[in-house]
Formats: structure tokens, sequence, C-alpha cells
């Protein structure tokens, strides 16, 4: 029994006594998707540390803290985020829908923690 303890206070001890390391890179990597196609070159929009929906206006595109556009497969990766539930907002072009395309746009909310910081996720867009 008293082997028993001893090993239970030592498990105690050693569980308690460990620091967490921090936060190495906070990471979000992206897939753009319309359909069953990943849509190139779409602007994402970042709203940190907000749980309401900061909406689609591009004449407010103030509101956002930061933003970054996915490379030419319809990919990315954004480091740098800060821990806490973010909103991304993406626009774009389905350029196969006629000549100039037809406008497309989605959303996504997120929450980076200590122990969820690297993320990949799809953010699904559809046209308006």
């Amino acid at each position: 029994m008293t082997r028993l303890i001893f090993t239970l206070l030592i498990g105690i001890v050693a569980m308690t006594s460990c620091k967490k390391d921090p936060v190495d890179r906070p990471q979000v990597c992206l897939k753009i998707q319309h359909h069953q196609a990943l849509m190139p070159n779409t602007k994402v929009y970042f709203k940190y540390n907000d749980s309401v929906f900061p909406g689609y206006d591009l004449d407010q595109l103030d509101i956002f803290d930061a933003n970054f556009q996915v490379d030419e497969t319809g990919e990315g990766c954004f480091e740098g985020l800060p821990l806490g539930t973010h909103w991304l907002v993406a626009h774009g072009r389905d350029e196969e829908w006629g000549d100039d395309g037809q406008p497309i746009r989605g959303s996504i909310r997120i929450n980076l923690t200590e122990m969820r910081f690297q993320l990949d996720t799809i953010i699904y867009v559809q046209e308006y």
C-alpha cells in the first residue's frame, strides 16, 4: 500500500511540475473549394478574436485584421495568427463561368488554442 501511495505521489508531482512549451507557430492551411474544384488566387480576409460574423461587404475590408491570397492551385498557408476564435472570409472568382468569371465567396469560423494551434481546413465558396 505504501508503494502505491508513493508511486501516485511521484506521478502527481511529475505531471504538475512539467511546464508546457510555448506555442510554436500558429498556422492555418486552407483550400478554397467550389463544388469539386479548387479556386485559385482567391483572397482570404481574417477577423481576429471575434465570434460575430463580420459579413461579406467588400466596401468594409478595413474591419479585417489581415489577408492573404491562396496560390494558383487554390491552396495556401498563413502563419502568425493569434490564439482565439477567428473568422476567415474568402472572396474570388470562378473563371470557369464565362469570360469574366463568376464572383464567389464563403466563410468559416475557426478556434486556435494552445492544444490546437495548427489547422488544415477547406473554405467552401458559392457564387453570388
